[in-house]
């Protein structure tokens, strides 16, 4: 497997020298450089609007961006952070910032800033600022970067603590959805299905949204119906997702959804979908991605969606921001870098998330998909029960659980021709 990194603008302080403007940003793409972005007056003085540096808050420049055609307009998003807290804010700015923006995204190597004029290692006059305190020393070289010692250092204590952390909420976490794919091998339960029951919550604390979990009071965004445009790509029909959180589709479509992947069972399903000429999406663990990169091809290679459900299949709303952060962007990056397509469709473990996901779903132009309809495979796993339980329940608008196992595959083509005869489009999601 390749390895994976994020591409990251930590905002430090806004420039105004000789009557120009710049942007002090720590980049983070597979190392942090110290840079200077040469930017415009109406743009730097949005964003000055917003941001006070001379507290404990963090901002995050996000490559998110819209354009409002009716005003001619550009909006882009700055993201507030301290320590569990986070907020974004919207600013107006230029088509040159944009465009400054998108040419960072396409980066493949640190050095390719190098050929940007934009970028610069510190500004010729550091005579007038926006902000006095937030003088810097520079190297003399064209970023500073750290050293080979200190990245060393960080990288060996990075992975001890990630390495701990990962066993300490692996050992802790309780899986709602009953198994993972029967493939999974965790690292305290070896060769096993994880059997556990349902995990519980205060109920004056979550709310019910399908079946999705969210914690009532960190919560501060209002949720979507869903919107969606239908097509068709490789004979399969398909709907694109427009809303941050979607649980339900338009009357007449039913998606079904498989979670814990890839496993044994991957190729299996996609046999039986494709033989019927209908849609499926499936959303993939990181640590089986990792196990099984050739059957997320398989996925992808035949015309099925594919969305992330983290790497370590941890419960996101009981996690800070960080660990969201990396549980949700490296998982979706490791599937870019096998299909070599954008992924945007993210399914957090047991439905359940909080206003940081939803913060960073925004910031980077993902996809949460619930779902409001569960016959619970995980538990009962017979064939003829989870038939039954799909066949008890209204169908039309249907993003239906499944997870991939024996007796989800032996119960697909009886569950595919009963929708079928309902009339229903079964769909991909986009």
């Amino acid at each position: 497997m390749s390895t994976y990194y994020l591409r990251l603008l930590e905002l430090r302080g806004i420039e105004n020298i000789d009557n120009k403007y710049y942007l002090k940003v720590n980049f983070t793409f597979k190392e942090t450089v110290e840079i200077f972005l040469e930017t415009d007056e109406f743009t730097a003085k949005n964003l000055k609007d917003l941001v006070q540096f001379n507290t404990n808050y963090k901002y995050r420049l996000s490559f998110k961006n819209f354009y409002d055609s009716s005003n001619k307009q550009y909006t882009a998003m700055l993201t507030k952070t301290f320590i569990d807290e986070s907020q974004i804010m919207e600013f107006l700015c230029s088509e040159a910032y944009i465009k400054i923006l998108t040419a960072i995204k396409g980066i493949k190597d640190i050095d390719d800033l190098d050929k940007f004029s934009f970028v610069l290692k510190e500004p010729s006059s550091r005579e007038e600022e926006l902000e006095p305190n937030q003088l810097v020393s520079h190297s003399k070289e064209k970023f500073f970067r750290f050293s080979f010692v200190s990245a060393a250092i960080i990288s060996i204590v990075s992975l001890l603590v990630f390495g701990y952390i990962g066993n300490y909420y692996l050992n802790k976490t309780y899986f709602k959805e009953g198994v993972l794919a029967e493939s999974i091998e965790l690292n305290i339960v070896k060769d096993q299905v994880l059997k556990s029951e349902p995990i519980s919550y205060s109920t004056n604390l979550i709310h019910e949204i399908g079946q999705g979990l969210y914690k009532e009071d960190e919560l501060d965004v209002e949720e979507t119906s869903m919107e969606a445009s239908p097509s068709v790509k490789d004979g399969i029909h398909f709907i694109e997702l427009e809303n941050t959180i979607t649980y339900n589709l338009p009357e007449g479509k039913v998606a079904l959804t498989f979670d814990d992947g890839p496993s044994q069972y991957t190729k299996e399903i996609i046999d039986i979908l494709k033989s019927y000429g209908v849609g499926g999406t499936f959303f993939l663990v990181g640590y089986n991605v990792e196990k099984y990169p050739d059957y997320v091809d398989y996925i992808h290679s035949n015309g099925y969606s594919i969305g992330s459900h983290s790497i370590n299949h941890f419960d996101m709303s009981i996690l800070s921001y960080e660990k969201q952060e990396i549980e949700l962007i490296d998982s979706i990056d490791m599937l870019r870098e096998i299909v070599h397509e954008d992924v945007f469709l993210f399914r957090p473990p047991y439905g359940a998330y909080n206003n940081h996901l939803i913060d960073l779903a925004i910031d980077n132009e993902y996809k949460l998909v619930l779902w409001n309809n569960d016959p619970e495979d995980w538990k009962t796993r017979n064939p003829d029960r989870i038939l039954e339980a799909i066949k008890n329940t209204n169908t039309s608008g249907a993003i239906i659980l499944l997870h991939e196992s024996q007796a989800v595959i032996d119960a697909l083509p009886k569950i595919i021709k009963y929708l079928q005869e309902q009339g229903l489009e079964i769909v991909n999601l986009k």
